[in-house]
Order: structure tokens, then C-alpha cells, then sequence
């Protein structure tokens, strides 16, 4: 299985089982981007995704599979494994990072 394979392969994993998770997948979108305080505009620009898309799955709706994919491929490395940490894994693995504090120092 090719890398591009393997990585569809997981996203499509993750999404099937997203649903019986706490987190919703658009709930960790939302929560990745304050945490690692990505814009949507900045997001849309590298990814290729239209910011009404983006806005779109930020409110709750569905989008495509291969849209989640190029997001996720968008964002920084650590903000990916956040975000599909958030998803996969029930509230109580999820790897939490310290609240965001005023100064937008986490």
C-alpha cells in the first residue's frame, strides 16, 4: 500500500468511527485551530480549500473526505496529530495540551 493509500486509509478510518467518539470531527477542527491558532484564511490559502468550506465544517456540516485530507495535510504537524488525537481516541487518552492562556501562549 502506497503512502497516499495508507493515509486515506486512516482518514477513513477515523471519520467512519467518529461518530461513536466524544469529540466530533468538526469539533476537533475547531478546537485544533484556537489551539494552534490557525486562521481559516491562511488555512484556505494553503490547502486549497475555499474558506466557505472551511467555515462550513467549522458550524457542524459535512464535507468530503478528500477535503479533511487536504486540511490535514494543510496543517502544521503537530496541529494534524492533535486534531486525529482528538478524534480517535475517547476524552480520557486524548492527549490534552494546556489551556490557551490570555497572552496566546499555550
Amino acid at each position: 500500500m502506497d503512502k497516499k493509500a495508507l493515509w486515506r486509509a486512516m482518514i477513513s478510518y477515523v471519520l467512519s468511527n467518529a461518530y461513536t467518539r466524544k469529540v466530533r470531527f468538526f469539533e476537533a477542527f475547531r478546537e485544533t485551530m484556537h489551539r494552534f491558532d490557525l486562521s481559516g484564511s491562511d488555512l484556505a490559502e494553503s490547502s486549497g480549500v475555499s474558506m466557505s468550506q472551511i467555515s462550513r465544517f467549522r458550524g457542524g456540516q459535512n464535507v468530503r473526505v478528500d477535503t479533511i485530507e487536504m486540511l490535514l495535510v494543510a496543517m502544521p504537524k503537530e496541529a494534524r496529530e492533535y486534531m486525529l488525537s482528538l478524534v480517535a481516541k475517547d476524552d480520557t487518552e486524548a492527549e490534552q495540551l494546556p489551556p490557551k492562556s490570555e497572552d496566546g501562549e499555550a
